[in-house]
């Protein structure tokens, strides 16, 4: 058998190039398992139908999450300050709004093309918005399991989320490919996850359609093992989960290799970016907040996410008027459908809220 063509990267891109394909597989997971089979042949993709289906194939549910993450010793203002540190940082990245919120096919990369060039004209600081959001989310499921870490230290909050969090987390919520992970001395089996046995994953139709055009079990199994030769750099191989990456990706960004960002140019590199980066907070943040939800109750996530409206909206007309297109709003509606809350917060938008039916 020979071996697939590698993808085309122009030199001066080759340092970027295992950033952007790690998330861009990490996107082509979430859209061929949880996608319609049609929809996979159309490549027509959409966040909250990916979602919808996430939370739904998973069985996610809130009584679950409760029993996972409910203690005495969970302090609720920590937690609470926390998440909205992670919305201030999820809306800091959204916006400028991209003219297709949600839509996560080819089509969308067009459309999204001129504001995903502008929203990363200095790429590394969209990435650092990226991932503050990510690490107020990460820190806060963190608390709930052990709230006496020392949070201002990013890799303490690491540490303490894979010791301690990262097991129920993985048990009632984080699912595939969100848990990829490796772990030292611990075999990792793609058969056993669910690319294992989706039979549609293996049809052409399902394969990454760019080269070398690895089907979804491959792009599992290159995704560990660059996990794998990341935790296995240094002389004591350590557990390199998703949020590892994400700190590394953020590094390397803003220290590290600057004028390699700076020349992303041309072929969508910046709005496929945006896209994957833009899919990924969308799970975390939601994911997150379900967590929230069951632990606090409803009233406690509709509070905070309507003091959150009520401050932006009080001193930005902007975001008054276009919060119900941004991905967090978008979540609420969509946690309001699926019945895990049933209310919502009240906006003074003057464009019709009912966008997501």
């Amino acid at each position: 058998m020979s071996t697939p063509d590698e993808a085309y990267t122009p030199d001066e891109l080759l340092d970027y190039s295992d950033w952007h394909q790690t998330l861009d597989y990490i996107a082509w997971l979430f859209k061929t398992c949880y996608t319609t089979i049609d929809n996979i042949k159309k490549k027509k993709f959409n966040i909250h139908h990916i979602f919808v289906q996430y939370l739904s194939v998973n069985k996610i549910e809130l009584k679950h999450i409760k029993k996972e993450f409910t203690s005495p010793h969970v302090k609720i203002k920590s937690i609470t300050d926390d998440i909205k540190r992670g919305w201030y940082n999820e809306l800091a990245f959204i916006y400028p709004l991209k003219a297709s919120t949600l839509g996560v096919s080819f089509g969308d990369i067009n459309e999204n093309l001129q504001i995903s060039t502008a929203r990363f004209t200095f790429p590394s600081w969209k990435i650092t918005e990226f991932y503050y959001s990510s690490y107020f989310y990460l820190r806060t499921i963190a608390q709930y399991k052990n709230p006496d870490f020392r949070i201002q230290e990013h890799k303490a909050t690491l540490n303490s989320f894979k010791n301690n969090a990262l097991d129920s987390f993985q048990k009632v919520a984080w699912k595939f490919p969100l848990d990829i992970a490796y772990k030292p001395k611990r075999k990792y089996f793609v058969a056993k996850t669910m690319v294992g046995y989706l039979k549609h994953l293996n049809h052409m139709y399902s394969y990454h359609p760019r080269t070398p055009n690895l089907s979804s079990p491959e792009i599992t199994r290159e995704i560990y093992k660059r996990f794998k030769k990341r935790g296995r750099r240094f002389k004591r191989p350590s557990h390199y989960t998703l949020f590892d990456f994400i700190l590394e990706f953020r590094i390397w960004a803003n220290y590290l290799d600057i004028d390699n960002l700076l020349t992303l140019y041309g072929s969508g590199f910046k709005a496929f970016l945006d896209q994957n980066l833009s899919l990924l907070l969308f799970f975390i943040g939601g994911i997150t907040e379900l967590v929230y939800i069951a632990v606090f109750g409803e009233i406690a996530y509709i509070t905070e996410l309507q003091n959150l409206y009520d401050l932006y909206a009080k001193n930005n007309n902007n975001i008054k008027d276009t919060f119900i297109y941004s991905s967090i709003y978008q979540r609420m509606k969509i946690f309001k459908i699926q019945g895990f809350i049933s209310k919502e917060i009240q906006i003074e938008s003057v464009i019709n809220s009912n966008l997501i039916e």
